[in-house]
């Protein structure tokens, strides 16, 4: 049985870190759902809103693919019985915080962030919020996060495949941005923190740096491939 039932929306498009989040919330006890970008968001809440369920929870990144998360989060705190929405971004300056904070977020993490901070701001927000609503649970979470590192492996095998080929600089930029959180949940924090310091390097220097940031972070992800860390089977 789910400890609580209660129900979160998770609102992200990079799917290494929504499917974390989603076996993370489930082993807390939560019943967690995915949309990946603001269209599939604003269509599970109105269904959820007009359904016996809504959400108590939302946990929204900035950066969606068809449009800026903010924008969503003030048109879901204009309804009414908006639940606590928490925003999530890897740009973490003063400024993103309070432009969160006027839009209407109830808390602001940024990316990496620390899933026991999260997992404790979740609980003060919504374990009191209503009466509990257990719900079967019957996914075997431990086989869960081992089938998502297996499939984190494979999609850094494929991203060292494509580092290979030709990669215009935004999408170079946005593989960066991508890789800063994702690698950090993962257990690869040395990857996480070349991340940041490379996207910073293409940010100062321009498409010029692109060949050494391709073949820089290329080989740091064939050794975290090769490592034994959270891949071992």
């Amino acid at each position: 049985m789910c400890k609580t039932g209660k129900r979160i929306l998770i609102v992200e498009d990079t799917d290494s870190i929504a499917l974390l989040l989603e076996a993370n919330l489930r082993q807390q006890g939560y019943v967690p759902e995915v949309a990946g970008t603001v269209k599939q968001a604003l269509e599970c809440f109105k269904k959820a809103e007009a359904g016996p369920i809504p959400y108590d929870l939302l946990l929204l990144d900035v950066s969606l693919p068809d449009g800026n998360g903010l924008s969503l989060l003030e048109q879901l705190v204009s309804l009414e019985n908006c639940p606590p929405i928490f925003v999530l971004s890897a740009d973490g300056s003063s400024i993103a915080k309070e432009n969160a904070r006027l839009s209407g977020a109830s808390m602001f993490f940024e990316k990496p962030f620390n899933f026991p901070r999260l997992n404790e701001a979740i609980n003060q927000h919504i374990v009191h919020k209503k009466p509990e609503r257990y719900a079967v649970c019957d996914v075997d979470i431990e086989a869960e996060k081992k089938a998502l590192t297996k499939s984190y492996r494979d999609y850094l095998k494929n991203v060292a495949e494509q580092l290979q080929g030709g990669m215009s600089h935004k999408a170079l930029t946005s593989l960066l941005h991508q890789l800063k959180g994702s690698a950090h949940l993962y257990g690869l924090n040395r990857l996480s923190e070349l991340s940041t310091a490379l996207g910073e390097q293409l940010i100062n220097l321009g498409p010029k740096a692109a060949p050494e940031v391709k073949s820089v972070l290329r080989q740091e992800i064939i050794v975290d491939v090769d490592s034994n860390s959270i891949f071992a089977d």
